[in-house]
């Protein structure tokens, strides 16, 4: 879970989306998945390439991916947190993850105390899941590298098509990604399973700063699930970049 577990935030008005069991087509009009009808884009470079396929001949990703939507509630605290997320979609394709990413609303679109997460199948986007909890997130604010909110629009993509594409060297290490719409400031977290190994974590975060375009003398920092479970603000970064 997140550091806003028990904190007082004002109400968002964007409704949950359906729930969609990943085998078939993206939610209806609703939530996070209103949209208009399925537009055709041009899938990534993997779809071109001579890869593993499935029986319908879409291009398989190295990973299963589920889509997590949450619309915070006022007051929200600690043991009713995560009760409003909502499962989206899971997709295992690059045909599915265009037909997913192409219906769907832009962070920026929605009102405060709302999040998107993407995560691995199987993996919970909270701090308790096994596959979390010893790990951390490296954060990433957009208002710190000089941009506008609504520029996490643009950061958001270039980050899920970085972790889709399977683009980190350190792979096994990724668990998800989380944006978090707010009024005091959007933000990005990349969510890692293993904070104790630094050079792993040192470098995923050289590799944020290259696929996003981080300014070299912009720093993120690295906070442990186990330090932020402590619900203690002051909590120092165990990693900056």
């Amino acid at each position: 879970m997140t550091e806003e577990k028990t904190a007082t935030e004002e109400q968002s008005s964007a409704p949950a989306p359906e729930v969609s069991t990943g085998d078939a087509d993206p939610p209806p009009a609703a939530g996070a998945a209103q949209a208009a009808a399925p537009s055709p884009a041009a899938a990534p470079a993997e779809s071109e390439a001579v890869g593993e396929q499935d029986a319908d001949g879409n291009h398989l990703l190295e990973y299963k991916w589920t889509l997590w939507f949450d619309s915070h509630q006022k007051g929200q605290s600690q043991t009713t947190y995560g009760q409003t997320r909502r499962r989206v979609y899971t997709f295992s394709t690059v045909e599915d993850f265009w037909r997913l990413f192409n219906n769907i609303k832009a962070p920026s679109e929605f009102s405060p105390n709302t999040d998107y997460c993407l995560f691995k199948e199987g993996i919970e986007p909270e701090w308790e899941d096994p596959r979390n909890d010893k790990g951390g997130s490296w954060t990433i604010n957009p208002k710190d590298m000089g941009r506008q909110a609504s520029d996490v629009d643009e950061l958001w993509m270039q980050a899920v098509m970085a972790c889709v594409g399977d683009q980190f060297q350190e792979g096994e290490e990724i668990c998800g990604l989380m944006v978090s719409v707010r009024s005091r400031g959007n933000r990005m977290q990349l969510w890692t399973r293993t904070a104790s190994n630094e050079e792993a974590q040192m470098s995923i975060a050289r590799q944020v700063k290259e696929y996003l375009s981080i300014p070299s003398d912009t720093q993120i920092a690295f906070q442990s699930h186990h330090d932020q479970m402590k619900g203690d603000r002051r909590t120092k970064e165990k990693y900056t970049a």
